[in-house]
């Protein structure tokens, strides 16, 4: 019989935790007391796993962009690898962002709310200098930059790394050989990790729509309409587009083969968590070179925020309608470039953009309400941000692979309206 794929058993862990939580919310709740206890080994089971995940992190995505430096040919590659993915990156950011504002200006959630405290209040929205937010890119302890789990700074210290390591060649043939074993010994932790994500799934899922269903009710529907919108436009017009013109890549297909990745990526909001088999299906299912690989994916999960950049834009829109202001012409382009950057620092951790919106709203002279009315929702929110960031992450390394003529079109053949090769399909 046909081992069970962990893809299935987490689809199926999906499942079942939504209908147990929705008969929880049938049972009353929190309010009933097995319920109640219930929620409480849910809760567990999910916070132990999300714990394990935030454990791969930074080693994970320390030996893997170093060792993709490392192994590169020399510094020009370097130079056409990074100028391209990091083009990518602020140019899909920018578009989603302009997704998320569109959709809020005619959705228009904030007019759906009157809030007695804020009627009397005058507001005038400024701009946020983010000259500080750049600066903080740049660690000053790396330790401490991997203790507090600031991935952007650990992704510079591995870019400084990596360099030295290649001009050194076989000075440091030692290190290199070091750092490659590394990332083979994470892979094989992450193995480890993999095999109790449908348990961590369910667990999560049965907490999250018993605690937070009833909460998306009212005014607070339009926000996520808005934030699922903009993700889903995000998907399906810029990297489907982008698949299709750019990749020559079937959109459709694309997106079969990653489901599982997808599935994932929702279930658990963290978008490490499918790194590791976003990478193994790049390399052994679309074709993606294993260097061009290895750079963009673990970088772009931390810099390639497609779903929360668009968030940011939303929720500062969303807060101007909230006081009564609209934003200008100039304004909108700063808060494009804001929330791109903003996202590009993000920590790889859940709920993070919650965190850092309130920097975003304080810098343009905004009240902090909006936080606190989406709090309670925000999980729902990052079920869409999760996989629009992944996917944005996938279809930035395929494209580029194709750009530069590297992309294996014969493994499992997703190309635009062709047909797999023979040797494919044994290989699929």
């Amino acid at each position: 019989m046909k081992k069970m794929s962990i893809g299935v058993k987490t689809f199926i862990a999906l499942g079942l935790g939504i209908l147990v939580g929705l008969l929880f919310i049938k049972l009353g709740g929190e309010s009933n007391r097995i319920v109640h206890y219930s929620l409480q080994a849910c809760s567990t089971v999910g916070n132990i796993f999300l714990r394990l995940l935030r454990m791969l992190a930074v080693p994970l995505v320390f030996a893997c962009i170093t060792n993709a430096i490392a192994s590169l040919g020399d510094l020009k590659d370097l130079r056409k690898l990074g100028l391209k993915t990091f083009s990518y990156f602020f140019a899909t950011g920018a578009i989603s962002v302009v997704f998320g504002i569109l959709i809020c200006n005619i959705l228009r959630p904030g007019d759906s709310f009157v809030l007695e405290e804020l009627a009397s209040t005058a507001y005038e929205a400024k701009s946020l200098s983010f000259l500080d937010s750049l600066v903080e890119l740049v660690p000053t302890n790396v330790v401490s930059s991997m203790a507090t789990d600031s991935m952007m700074q650990v992704i510079i210290f591995c870019l400084f790394l990596g360099i030295s390591i290649l001009i050194l060649g076989e000075k440091a043939k030692t290190l290199a050989g070091f750092i490659r074993d590394l990332e083979q010994a994470m892979f094989k932790v992450v193995d480890f990790v993999m095999a109790v994500v449908p348990y961590g799934v369910f667990g999560l899922m049965v907490y999250t729509v018993t605690i937070y269903g009833p909460k998306a009710a009212g005014g607070l529907l339009g926000f996520i309409a808005c934030d699922w919108i903009a993700a889903l436009m995000t998907i399906f017009i810029m990297d489907f587009l982008m698949l299709a013109f750019i990749a020559r890549v079937n959109p459709i297909k694309f997106m079969r083969i990653f489901s599982e990745a997808i599935m994932i990526c929702m279930a658990t909001c963290v978008s490490v968590a499918a790194l590791p088999l976003g990478m193994k299906t790049c390399i052994e299912k679309i074709g993606v070179p294993e260097t061009t690989t290895n750079f963009v994916l673990p970088i772009g999960s931390t810099a390639n925020m497609t779903g929360t950049a668009a968030f940011f834009g939303i929720i500062v829109v969303f807060t101007c309608q909230l006081v009564g202001i609209e934003l200008t012409m100039a304004q909108y382009v700063i808060l494009v470039f804001q929330s791109v950057m903003m996202a590009i620092g993000c920590a790889t951790v859940p709920s993070i953009a919650l965190v850092l919106s309130s920097t975003l709203l304080l810098g343009f002279g905004l009240p902090l309400t909006a936080i606190g009315i989406i709090i309670g929702v925000y999980r729902l929110l990052d079920i869409a941000h999760t996989p629009t960031n992944s996917i944005g992450n996938w279809v930035t390394a395929t494209c580029i692979a194709a750009m530069d003529g590297t992309l294996n079109r014969d493994i499992c053949e997703v190309n635009l309206f062709g047909r797999k090769s023979i040797a494919a399909k044994k290989q699929c």
